[in-house]
């Protein structure tokens, strides 16, 4: 045997005997905005970790969250929380944290969410006390969810889009738990 051959035998058994790469994980929803009659979206997968969005661009009115990969598996998935970040004031900051959980659909686990916001504070100049900003009848709120779906028994959404009370957002990064 030459020794060529004989290298190329011991690579293939080193290969043969390396850890599979890891896979990915499945998309579990798709962020996406409306910019000159287009729809840009982004997959967001399931890797935990802190990610920058592919395409940052101006503050958007509307953001819309559709489902990611229905995943085929013995037991649901388990839950993952996606906090969006906005940039205000030159820091990046928590806007809302999107919770998501699988529930059956023909067979497969079907992604669908949720937001749970986190108010913007600001203190008033006239008593010094924070108080979050944005109210719609006299409860704080910060984002406005605008449909077109109603979510099901458990407050889960298939589809949402959402928006600031106060005006428009960029959203620049994300961060999945």
């Amino acid at each position: 045997m030459s020794r060529f051959h004989a290298l190329l035998l011991l690579a293939l058994a080193l290969l043969a005997l390396a850890p599979p790469a890891q896979a990915k994980e499945p998309v579990v929803l798709v962020l996406a905005y409306t910019e000159n009659d287009k729809t840009v979206s982004q997959d967001i997968r399931g890797d935990v970790g802190r990610f920058p969005l592919k395409q940052t661009k101006a503050a958007q009115f509307q953001w819309l969250l559709r489902p990611g990969t229905s995943v085929k598996a013995a037991v649901r998935p388990a839950d993952k929380f996606i906090e969006l970040a906005h940039a205000a004031d030159g820091n990046s900051q928590t806007l809302c944290v999107v919770e998501v959980r699988y529930f059956p659909d023909a067979g497969r686990w079907k992604p669908a969410f949720r937001i749970d916001e986190t108010p913007l504070m600001a203190r008033d100049p006239a008593t010094g006390q924070w108080r979050p900003v944005g109210y719609v009848d006299g409860n704080p709120a910060l984002l406005q969810l605008i449909g077109p779906s109603l979510p099901n028994a458990e407050g889960y959404y298939s589809e949402l889009r959402f928006g600031l009370t106060v005006g428009p957002v960029a959203i620049h990064a994300y961060t999945v738990r």
